[in-house]
């Protein structure tokens, strides 16, 4: 396989996990804030998990999954640490700029709420919690966790140690058994804090995605297997039985893609096309999904889920294709071109 291949795979992957949140948080929203029944059809063994769609809350770890896979082949490539910087900032700040404008926007017009400077600004800075704001919209937690783990793993690359991250690997899962094992033992707030800075709750994830990279690029290993194997563990040991087995099919899907049979799912133009367009999607649906549907109630079932999904898609595709695209290859454009001008000169 190719890597164009490989990457029209994860582009598919992505689809699926934001077809997946979507589609939870809209039956979330439905049995929760607007107070909607399930049918008598879903509420048979058979269909009652489709409402709410629990599971598709855990579209999240494959997130973290293929972010993993996708943050280690990008350190290969880069040569110094802005490299690096210039190629995730252009990735995720100028879409994630327009998100919280465009629901911001939105909170005022549907909610009729009081601009907060403050609350905006901090927004975009995709930490707001540092300063002591909540989430314009709470999906925007996971970019915080993203950001995070691109902190580290830089520091990590800075420092050579993912030349042998299997081991890596093994010292966050230490360190996590060992947060847990502490919590409870006069060691809270210590144990919470290192967990917190170092995302330990998510790291079986990203260790994992980060494996399924190397084997994928270098081939299986005992090592690397063993990092997998102890990331499901971790995960089964949390006592969450619906994510654990979420998380097992997820690792088994990456396993397939290492061995190079997903094809189906990277000759689905219709995967490609979510996956392509996921990380708007992610970044507006929520917030203005729910706004939306607690204003479309009195239309009908099918209108109040269809109206806001095709508005939140049609915002994604503007975002997508007025912003996203344009804003990252001009600024890898200018990145690129500035780097042969430094050459130029100290030549």
């Amino acid at each position: 396989m190719n890597e164009r291949a490989r990457l029209t795979e994860l582009d598919a992957l992505r689809g699926i996990a934001a077809a997946a949140v979507v589609v939870y948080h809209y039956t979330l929203f439905a049995y929760e804030n607007i107070k909607l029944p399930a049918s008598p059809l879903m509420q048979s063994p058979a269909l009652s998990w489709l409402y709410p769609f629990y599971t598709g809350e855990y579209g999240v770890s494959l997130f973290f999954v293929i972010s993993g896979f996708v943050i280690s082949m990008t350190l290969e490539r880069i040569k110094r640490p802005m490299d690096f910087l210039v190629s995730r900032f252009s990735r995720l700040y100028p879409a994630f700029w327009c998100g919280v404008v465009v629901t911001t926007i939105f909170r005022l017009a549907v909610w009729r709420e009081d601009f907060d400077l403050e609350f905006f600004v901090t927004n975009l800075t995709m930490f707001p919690t540092w300063f002591g704001q909540t989430y314009t919209d709470g999906v925007y937690w996971t970019l915080n966790v993203e950001m995070q783990f691109y902190a580290i793993m830089l520091l990590l690359w800075r420092l050579k140690a993912l030349e042998h991250v299997e081991f890596v690997c093994i010292g966050w899962f230490v360190l996590l058994a060992a947060t847990q094992l502490t919590a409870g033992h006069g060691f809270a707030s210590i144990a919470n804090v290192v967990s917190d800075v170092l995302i330990l709750k998510h790291i079986p994830l990203f260790g994992a995605g980060m494996m399924f990279y190397r084997i994928h690029a270098a081939g299986v290993t005992k090592g690397r297997l063993a990092v997998i194997a102890i990331a499901g563990l971790a995960t089964w040991l949390s006592g969450n039985v619906l994510k654990s087995a979420v998380v097992t099919v997820v690792f088994l899907v990456m396993g397939l893609l290492c061995a190079r049979k997903l094809d189906a799912l990277a000759n689905s133009r219709t995967l490609r096309w979510l996956g392509d367009r996921s990380y708007a999607i992610y970044l507006v649906h929520s917030m203005i999904g729910l706004m939306l549907m607690q204003k479309l109630v009195s239309l009908g079932i099918v209108l109040m889920f269809l109206i806001p999904l095709l508005v939140s898609i049609t915002i994604a595709e503007v975002i997508n294709r007025a912003v996203e695209k344009p804003s990252l290859n001009a600024i890898r454009r200018w990145y690129s071109k500035r780097n042969v001008r430094t050459a130029a000169v100290a030549s």
